[in-house]
């Protein structure tokens, strides 16, 4: 099915690219009440969440975490589900082709911030390492990867990237993250450069990120072109039963709305809701219980689950 989406903004470059073609970065705001681009959010969210379900399930193996019974409970891993509620999700799909001259698809799922942990862990830095190594396991397929943890301001300081935040205060929003990762990996020779992206993310970049697409990734002579998927925001995420005026006073929301950002109709509210319901629903305890046992019998059976499947 064929999404139609708002053209906010395209730019094409007069630089060359790895391939000798012209770089362009494309960004939209999906309209189209029918479009995939919450599914594909979803999706990421999803193998998000699996992800702390794995890491649980092999601290609770570890015998590590508070327990009862042998068992994790809601009081262990509630700080990482409302962590989980709050954070910006973003699914960068890079289109390449092999040494062999094959296509291949490597996927990014990223998120805003430090990775989620139980409650008892979240004083040992050690424990969270162990942690964060335990969620990325969960990627089994080596063309899905999950980009973790919070880099340090030392690190940001002193690791030598292309890509960079207007500031270290914005250094771990999920669009960095992700492009930072994609950098390194093409760096390291695991994916080849001349490739393609497409980007989904849950809202219109941040005023902060927004020099990543519209400077540096449109400047970056290794990919051929990026296109960039965005959900409408709606009103009540700002504040519920505020007035125009009210929420005139918030920077957010102008930003938004300046933008052209805001959902312009109930179709488009839809879009933005079809994501933050997914997010309440995947975060309930209940249903976080169930993936718990839903990824132990995975585990228990050797089967692989790649994040390829929609």
């Amino acid at each position: 099915m064929k999404t139609f989406i708002k053209k906010l903004l395209l730019v094409s470059v007069a630089a060359t690219s790895a391939n000798g073609l012209a770089a362009v970065v494309e960004l939209n705001k999906v309209t189209d009440a029918q479009s995939l681009v919450p599914q594909h959010i979803n999706h990421t969210f999803d193998r998000i969440t699996a992800s702390y379900a794995t890491a649980t399930n092999t601290m609770v193996a570890h015998g590590e975490g508070a327990l009862v019974g042998g068992q994790v409970t809601k009081a262990e891993v509630n700080p990482g589900l409302v962590l989980l509620q709050k954070k910006s999700i973003a699914r960068f799909e890079y289109q390449y082709k092999l040494p062999n001259g094959k296509p291949a698809i490597r996927t990014y799922h990223s998120y805003s911030g430090d990775a989620p942990i139980t409650k008892s862990l979240q004083g040992d830095a050690e424990a969270k390492e162990r942690f964060r190594q335990w969620s990325e396991a969960e990627m089994r397929n080596e063309n899905e990867v999950l980009v973790t943890g919070k880099i340090s301001e030392q690190d940001y300081a002193t690791m030598e990237r292309y890509f960079k935040a207007s500031s270290y205060a914005q250094a771990n929003d999920a669009e960095i993250k992700a492009l930072r990762r994609i950098e390194q990996d093409m760096n390291a020779g695991v994916i080849t450069s001349g490739g393609e992206l497409r980007v989904y993310v849950n809202q219109i970049p941040c005023q902060s990120c927004m020099p990543l697409f519209e400077e540096q990734l449109k400047q970056w002579d290794l990919i051929e072109s990026a296109t960039v998927a965005y959900l409408p925001q709606n009103r009540s995420y700002f504040g519920k039963g505020l007035s125009e005026e009210e929420l005139s006073k918030k920077s957010a929301y102008l930003y938004v709305k300046n933008n052209g950002a805001l959902s312009a109709s109930e179709a488009e509210e839809g879009l933005q809701s079809a994501f933050t319901s997914h997010r309440a629903t995947k975060t309930k305890y209940q249903n976080f219980k169930n993936e718990l046992n839903n990824t132990a019998s995975i585990r228990g059976e050797g089967s692989v689950v790649t994040g390829c499947g929609y």
